[in-house]
């Protein structure tokens, strides 16, 4: 699987926002989630794409602000709600240090699932993004790719390829 980093137009001066666009689509997979999911959670998608908007241009990235817990470990992945108890969760890999975030897919957890595991779609959502995650470290432990402190992306155009 191919993928590139797209830079979203929420992104800021505090915190970069990206997205990954796998080759042959036409949609990040931030995209994706909001069309998949705008339709029965309008009000969460809209109060997340604020939130990250808020994130990218006043408040930056802060712990406090999502659950670290997402992922397996040293995958970096962390999980966004527009509010606490909410039922829509977004996956993002976070760089805290480097002022960046690549936000991914997610979906809706019902009250009633234990775990993100339990749900087919966020398991996969939450898969995806691990996968690219480790081809996204791999690639800079490689030096062919980069995260600026300032949170930019060098090159920006880069084509990863998780080699599946």
């Amino acid at each position: 699987m191919k993928f590139r980093l797209i830079e979203m137009d929420i992104s800021g001066d505090k915190t970069k926002i990206y997205s990954p666009e796998l080759i042959g689509e036409t949609k990040t997979l931030y995209e994706r989630f909001v069309e998949e999911n705008v339709d029965n959670h309008e009000k969460e998608v809209l109060n997340l794409d604020t939130r990250l908007e808020i994130i990218g241009h006043e408040t930056g990235l802060f712990e406090e602000s999502f659950d670290s817990k997402a992922g397996k470990f040293g995958e970096n992945l962390c999980t966004l709600k527009d509010k606490p108890k909410r039922k829509l969760r977004l996956f993002f890999i976070e760089y805290l240090l480097k002022n960046a975030m690549i936000v991914g897919g997610g979906g809706e957890k019902p009250a009633s699932a234990r775990a993100t595991q339990d749900i087919p779609k966020l398991d996969s959502e939450n898969r995806l993004l691990g996968e690219i995650s480790l081809t996204i470290q791999a690639a800079e432990k490689a030096g062919v790719f980069e995260i600026n402190d300032d949170g930019t992306i060098y090159p920006s155009d880069f084509i990863f390829d998780t080699g599946k």
